[in-house]
């Protein structure tokens, strides 16, 4: 936050465009750095609050590590390491979703904390286990400090204590997960050699493509023309909304609460395609009574999601009670135009049914 203040104010008096592109820059790497923070926040307090509970089912190992690789390549990359996978053909029984979690800080971990040579990540079969390892060639963790690492905000001295975006998170939600999980995580490291992390998970039976439902990417269809209703009571939230929106060609209405946004419906001559709404709004009204209300405006069930701070296991309950997905501020575009994307398909494809 204090460097995004002053690099606002540097902006501000800046002269050149090349000064405005550098500054804009760094606003950008900034802004992630805090919606990273924040998310792992989020993350840790709701595996505090129990709010997360595992799904187990069978499926294919090869299926996430396709997708660690995928997400996580660019990373390695871009620091000139390199990033490999190794599997066997093994079926696992747990949630891939958590399963994904867990090795997707595992292997940013790796690879933030390593300078030469690369980060592996392999998979065997033990009688009936799934053995799952992420190998690096990074700093090592002192023999003294390999409990303190899966405690909250412990980062230890390396390449990755310059990294602003860090906050010593990741391996403390990786713990929460690995219970949920009903395993646990094994460590073993040299200082200046490198770190193994391991943990075992129950083979599954063999299927066809299971997980895939769970872990595929969304297609992003073109937004253009799709008119979105946005009700969010915070001025400078809801413009920033809209301008989002507006920027992948959507058409907004911008409303405070259920009763402004039903009155300017009233003089328009289209209903609303999507409706993105906060959880707790002025005057007493909530999201959920906003939305009922859009929806009779328009006499059709339009699609709505959540965008809000609200984390209680509450919201959570009357959210799939109604079938309203949640985003928590601060929302990544990328989640919001693929679940935006979702909708919208969904949508579809229940017209053609």
């Amino acid at each position: 936050m204090h460097a995004l203040a002053l690099f606002v104010d540097q902006l501000r008096d800046s002269r050149t465009p090349a000064e405005r592109v550098a500054l804009v820059q760094r606003i950008e790497e900034a802004v992630g750095s805090l919606a990273g923070l924040l998310d792992q926040l989020l993350d840790l307090s709701k595996l505090e609050a129990g709010a997360v509970q595992a799904v187990p089912q069978d499926f294919d190992v090869r299926e996430v590590l396709a997708s660690i690789e995928g997400q996580l390549a660019p990373l390695a990359q871009e620091k000139g390491i390199e990033l490999r996978m190794r599997s066997t053909r093994a079926w696992v029984h747990a949630d891939p979703v958590l399963v994904q979690r867990v090795l997707l800080n595992l292997v940013a971990n790796a690879i933030r904390y390593t300078e030469r040579g690369g980060v592996l990540v392999g998979c065997r079969r033990r009688g009936d286990r799934c053995r799952i390892e992420v190998w690096d060639t990074g700093c090592g963790i002192p023999a003294e400090r390999r409990e303190d690492v899966f405690r909250e905000f412990v980062r230890l001295e390396g390449a990755a204590s310059r990294d602003s975006g860090t906050l010593g998170l990741g391996l403390a939600i990786v713990a929460r997960l690995a219970d949920l999980l009903g395993t646990r995580v094994e460590l073993s490291s040299r200082v200046g050699r490198g770190s193994m992390f391991a943990f075992e998970l129950p083979r599954g039976a063999r299927g066809e493509g299971r997980a895939s439902q769970v872990l595929r990417q969304v297609s992003v269809p073109d937004l253009r023309g799709v008119f979105v209703v946005v009700v969010d009571d915070i001025d400078d939230a809801r413009i920033a909304m809209c301008g989002l929106l507006e920027r992948w060609g959507c058409l907004t209405l911008a409303a405070a609460d259920g009763d402004d946004a039903v009155e300017q419906l009233a003089s328009h001559d289209r209903p609303p395609e999507l409706i993105v709404s906060d959880y707790r709004l002025a005057k007493g009204e909530d999201g959920l009574a906003a939305i009922a209300r859009i929806r009779a405006s328009a006499q059709e069930p339009v699609p709505a999601i959540f965008v809000t701070a609200e984390t209680g296991a509450e919201l959570a309950r009357l959210a799939r009670a109604c079938g309203v997905p949640v985003l928590h501020k601060p929302v990544s575009p990328v989640k919001l135009r693929a679940l935006l994307a979702q909708l919208l398909a969904k949508r579809e494809i229940q017209r053609d049914g």
